[in-house]
């Protein structure tokens, strides 16, 4: 590993799995890792080569060590079939692990937990912004949810609500404004999913090379109005 990326990897001071077979387990600083470049901001709350192949080798699993040790636990019996996929040449490992993972997760589900972070000045409505219990989340609704979400794109998330996982509380200005960025071009300017997340992850990146807060982010909402010509 080249020193100049270990400023992100961390030695976690929990009981947690250090491997998995031939893998190596690399527990990370995901703020850290994430402010790097644009393509790092796409990491979730695991990844393996292919899905960075610049950053981590082949024998290699990164995990973001914020993840409890209970749940670091599931997302390895994702990991373990995705990897055993991958070397049989098979093909659509990961929606294939997955499943594999949901199936897990579904017979010890952590109870949903709510708690109320801040409401947004929207041009149209109040947006209530919870912190959630990310396991829980992955438990009952999407497995591999990670950061955030809105009723835009998932529908068990009501419309005026934007949901970030309480594991990743450090980051919540940068996720908001992604999410609230995207939530409004979805919702205001039809766009679909894939392009609104592109132009968000933008902005939040622009967001992350400089002091950004949440002090500033009802400032940040009236910018997206003037963006977006409302």
């Amino acid at each position: 590993m080249n020193n100049k990326f270990k400023f992100w990897i961390l030695e976690s001071k929990l009981n947690k799995p250090k491997s998995i077979g031939k893998y190596k387990i690399i527990y990370i600083d995901s703020k850290k890792f994430r402010n790097g470049s644009l393509e790092k901001e796409e990491f979730c709350s695991v990844a393996i080569h292919e899905d960075f192949p610049k950053y981590i080798k082949k024998n290699e699993i990164f995990i973001d060590d914020n993840l409890s040790e209970p749940e670091v636990k599931e997302f390895l019996i994702g990991l373990k079939n995705r990897l055993e996929c991958l070397e049989n040449g098979s093909k659509h490992c990961y929606e294939y692990a997955i499943k594999k993972e949901k199936n897990d997760r579904l017979k010890h589900k952590s109870k949903m937990k709510k708690e109320k972070c801040c409401i947004l000045n929207d041009y149209k409505n109040k947006i209530d912004v919870f912190y959630v219990n990310g396991k829980a989340v992955r438990d009952i609704y999407k497995t591999d949810f990670s950061q955030g979400g809105h009723g835009y794109v998932y529908s068990w998330i009501p419309k005026n609500q934007i949901w970030i996982e309480n594991e990743e509380k450090e980051e919540t200005a940068f996720i908001l404004a992604h999410e609230y960025s995207e939530m409004v071009m979805m919702r205001d300017l039809k766009m679909e999913y894939e392009d609104a997340h592109s132009v968000a992850s933008k902005i939040e990146k622009k967001l992350r090379e400089t002091n950004f807060s949440m002090k500033q982010i009802n400032k940040f909402t009236g910018k997206i109005k003037i963006l977006i010509g409302k």
